[in-house]
């Protein structure tokens, strides 16, 4: 029976079950593995599989490889880590006994060490091991004092690495090198990029490559993650509809410099919220980090939050410079005649808001009224621009 796998450019190969040096990884040969001192070859993974022992490459000369084939739907876990040895090297590969390849398996790697990483190699030795990944997903949890994935030169093929926090929620990314690691690391092959055309996103990751103009409303249904890479803007000319059910979370790369400009172009989208709900909509949850955003409501709504008559959401936003106006309606927050702003939280420490849009006066300029948990306090006004305090003086002259 062939396996077929997608290689590192992306390209489709097949590989025999019948090889004397491929293994298959299932419920009923699980407890086989742990007898193995060093890996080498190639591992197909099918099913749902637990080890709970440390997975140890070989460094032999001519077996210093090994290739983890993670078939479609297999979920493997792996308690003790993965030691990728000096002068070996891990390839982990999706696949599937059909095609298309649709890399849906996963790998899940943790470590009880609390000063080694969940893959790769030890900090005591030179990093001369090397992790390559193209495709599936993996969560890679290393020691609290250690990475995810690190000590090792690592690989990224057709996917995309992010960091998460040990809620499992994606926090920073996409990367696509190892220059930013943390204790909690996710890598993904299922993602999309988004294009004029993405207008209904559904549960998933996004990729924001560069400068992307949508020009018809953007919907979000489920959980979205909108992930930019370096310099990228999203320009939703018509905005983007979050409803009360549903989740944005938009990430940015360290440096701050994405863009979202978000606003209600259309004659039939008035009562709609730059980031928000639509006509009577209530907002559903967003999450901003390291990016600069901008966002207007059409009559009667909010820049982000709820439409018109709509309540706003919980909105979250860390590192990031937000300037939200609405009309008639709150900046964030409720649209008009909506009963309940919803929840705001930022780490930033100056804010101007206005009823007047005089954002260059002054007497607008206040520290941001918050809580010791960081939820916005005081009053919500119709223009709203939330920024750092190391940038005070460029917004005081706006």
């Amino acid at each position: 029976m062939p396996v077929y796998y997608k290689g590192a450019n992306g390209e489709v190969k097949t590989i025999s079950v019948l090889s004397d040096t491929v293994k298959m990884l299932d419920s009923n040969t699980a407890s086989d593995f742990d007898s193995i001192a060093d890996f080498y070859g190639t591992v197909i993974v099918s099913g749902t599989v637990t080890l709970n022992n440390c997975i140890q490459t070989s460094n032999v000369s001519n077996n210093n490889v090994l290739n983890v084939v993670l078939l479609d739907g297999c979920n493997l876990t792996l308690k003790n880590g993965v030691y990728v040895r000096p002068h070996s090297t891990l390839n982990i590969f999706m696949g599937s006994t059909v095609t298309p390849v649709e890399g849906t398996g996963k790998i899940t790697v943790s470590v009880d060490d609390p000063n080694y990483p969940a893959i790769g190699g030890y900090a005591s030795e030179n990093t001369t091991s090397t992790v390559a990944i193209y495709g599936g997903t993996v969560d890679a949890i290393g020691g609290k004092n250690s990475v995810g994935i690190g000590n090792c030169t690592l690989t990224l093929g057709n996917s995309v690495m992010s960091c998460v926090s040990n809620d499992g929620e994606i926090w920073e990314g996409p990367y696509t090198d190892t220059k930013f690691s943390d204790q909690y690391m996710h890598v993904s092959s299922n993602y999309e990029v988004l294009s004029n055309g993405s207008n209904n996103l559904n549960d998933g990751i996004y990729i924001v490559p560069g400068m992307t103009y949508v020009n018809n409303r953007i919907t979000v249904n489920g959980k979205v993650n909108l992930l930019f890479c370096e310099n990228a803007a999203l320009i939703a000319q018509s905005g983007i509809t979050v409803p009360g059910i549903s989740i944005l979370n938009m990430y940015g790369q360290p440096s701050g410099n994405g863009r979202v400009l978000a606003g209600t172009e259309k004659e039939t989208e008035t009562d709609y919220a730059g980031i928000g709900g639509i006509l009577h909509g209530s907002c559903g949850d967003i999450y901003i980090s390291n990016l600069n955003v901008d966002a207007t409501g059409g009559s009667n709504a909010a820049g982000i939050g709820g439409g018109n008559g709509g309540n706003g959401g919980n909105v979250y936003i860390s590192n990031s410079t937000v300037t939200a106006q609405g009309n008639n309606a709150k900046g964030i927050g409720a649209g008009n005649e909506g009963t309940d702003d919803g929840e705001l939280k930022v780490d930033a420490d100056v804010y101007v808001c206005s009823d007047n849009n005089s954002f260059s006066a002054i007497t607008d300029v206040a520290p941001l009224q918050k809580d010791s948990n960081g939820y916005v306090t005081g009053v919500r006004k119709q223009y709203v621009k939330i920024f750092y305090g190391t940038k005070f003086w460029f917004f005081r002259i706006y």
